[in-house]
């Protein structure tokens, strides 16, 4: 499982992509490794292609707390 190894490409629906990275954390989950949920959030936006870069940077350095939901 390459959890860290994981990225976003562009021809591909952000959200298929997304449930891919849910069904590695739940693989995971399984072999009683907690990923926690802040940890889950920031790496999809670390994640964001290079062109959402203004997206990122605004994700970033928001004060507000995100979820997976």
């Amino acid at each position: 499982m390459r959890y860290f190894d994981f990225s976003l490409i562009d021809n591909v629906s952000i959200m298929d992509q997304v449930h891919k990275l849910q069904v590695m954390i739940s693989k995971l989950k399984d072999l009683k490794v907690e990923v926690l949920e802040a940890l889950q959030v920031g790496g999809i936006i670390a994640k964001l292609l290079p062109n959402r870069n203004d997206y990122k940077k605004k994700l970033l350095y928001t004060i507000e707390e995100f979820s997976l939901e």
